[in-house]
């Protein structure tokens, strides 16, 4: 069944009645593509998102956190950051604040904190294995970025 309607989307594509909604390089899922780095780079230097239109990915559902986990081999950066003295906020790249629903709570300790206010600042990382995790943010690692689809008949890009 799966393979039928890859088959199909492909056959769509092929004789230009539909524009493919994502970039070559990205992947799609639901309403956003995505792309997942080959390189690694500190969380503030993964630039890569920014210069083409996108951010470090938001997770907002457990789909979407399947999605993402299911294309990782490794560890990524995402648009999760608490910063230096605050224990407890973390905040997603596109202001909303984090909230741990269950089996997805971040560490604190496992970037130098111990709850208290010496806290240092803290990146988000997502991996295979588990939801998220905490690294200082200067530490190289992969990334995902994540933008809106086109949602544009193939005529709009002639």
């Amino acid at each position: 069944m799966n393979n039928t309607l890859i088959q199909l989307k492909a056959e769509i594509f092929r004789q230009g009645q539909y524009s493919p909604p994502c970039p070559e390089g990205w992947c799609w899922f639901g309403q956003h593509c995505y792309y997942f780095s080959s390189s690694a780079d500190t969380w503030n230097a993964s630039s890569y998102c920014a210069s083409n239109n996108s951010n470090l990915v938001v997770i907002n559902s457990i789909d979407e956190q399947g999605f993402v986990k299911c294309n990782l081999s490794d560890s990524h950066w995402i648009g999760l950051r608490r910063n230096a003295g605050d224990a407890k906020q973390w905040h997603w790249v596109d202001g909303t604040i984090y909230t741990a629903s269950e089996g997805s709570s971040i560490t604190p300790d496992s970037c130098g904190c111990s709850g208290g206010d010496n806290c240092k600042e803290c990146c988000g990382v997502i991996n295979s294995g588990t939801y998220l995790n905490a690294s200082t943010c200067t530490t190289p690692m992969k990334w995902v970025c994540e933008k809106s689809a086109h949602r544009c008949p193939s005529e709009c890009h002639s």
